[in-house]
Order: structure tokens, then C-alpha cells, then sequence
């Protein structure tokens, strides 16, 4: 059990990680990082049910110091034109579309007074989504996240 806090719960636990509040984003990539190295994946669950096996666009880079790629300072937000998949494979199947957001999606705004604003829509997959079932490209979403999770 992973908590700041030792519960009654976390008495009963087999193991007990009391880490620092703040620390749990530290602690999950740890976490990600042991599996992949050490092959605690379950590579059909991935293939089947996750993106891990898509091929990501030509052009994306991971950023150096392990921040989200592609931020605009100025506008404070994220440039995800260069977050698309490849096109390609006649063989692959065709990926669902992901739901874009309506004009009429609001997001509510916080208790400051904020107002309503209505989300970027995400950028819209190619009919069919070149992939690897090996998880072996080196562009593939798998080896990407592996990439950034080994610094």
C-alpha cells in the first residue's frame, strides 16, 4: 500500500510505502520504470486494449528534461498538432475517433469565479493508425514511454 499516511488499512497491508505527499508522481514512475525493466507487463493487455502499440507521428520529440513537450508559454497551453499517430498500415484496423469536443462541452469553472471555458478538441486519428504489435518501433507509444521513463 502506497500512502502519506499509516491508516488502519495500511496495518493490515503486506507492504507499507509511506511517501511524502507531493511524492506519488515520483513514486508511479518509479513504478512504471520496474515493470518495464524488469518485464512486469502484460504485453497482450497492452497491444489489445491500450494505444501502446500506435506509431506516433514523425516529428515528435520527447523533451529533454522529462516536461510535456510542445508548450506554448504565451497562450499556456499545448501545441497537440505534433501529438497525432502515422498514418498507415493497410493491414491494421481502423481506430475509433476520439469524441471532439462541441462547442456546446463546457468545463466548469472553479470555485474562484472562473468562468466556463470551452476545451481545444483534440486532433482527430488517421482512418487507420499504423502500428506495431512487437512494441518494438522505436516510435511506437510503448518505446516512447519507455524512453522517458528510463532517465
Amino acid at each position: 500500500m502506497v500512502d502519506p499516511r499509516f491508516t488502519r488499512t495500511a496495518a493490515t497491508s503486506d507492504l507499507f510505502c509511506q511517501i511524502r505527499a507531493g511524492a506519488d508522481i515520483a513514486f508511479l514512475g518509479g513504478a512504471i520504470r520496474y515493470a518495464i525493466e524488469n518485464n512486469r507487463i502484460a504485453q497482450e493487455y497492452l497491444v489489445n486494449y491500450t494505444n501502446a502499440a500506435f506509431i506516433v507521428k514523425e516529428g515528435f520529440k520527447l523533451p529533454e528534461d522529462g516536461c510535456t513537450p510542445a508548450s506554448t508559454p504565451a497562450l499556456q497551453t499545448y501545441d497537440r498538432s505534433s501529438w497525432t499517430y502515422e498514418e498507415g498500415n493497410d493491414a491494421g484496423g481502423v481506430a475509433p475517433a476520439h469524441p471532439v469536443a462541441s462547442a456546446a462541452t463546457k468545463i466548469r469553472g472553479n470555485d474562484v469565479g472562473q468562468a466556463a471555458t470551452t476545451p481545444a478538441p483534440l486532433p482527430p486519428l488517421p482512418p487507420k493508425v499504423a502500428y506495431d504489435l512487437t512494441l518494438q518501433h522505436p516510435r511506437c507509444v510503448f518505446q516512447l514511454l519507455k524512453q522517458q521513463y528510463s532517465r
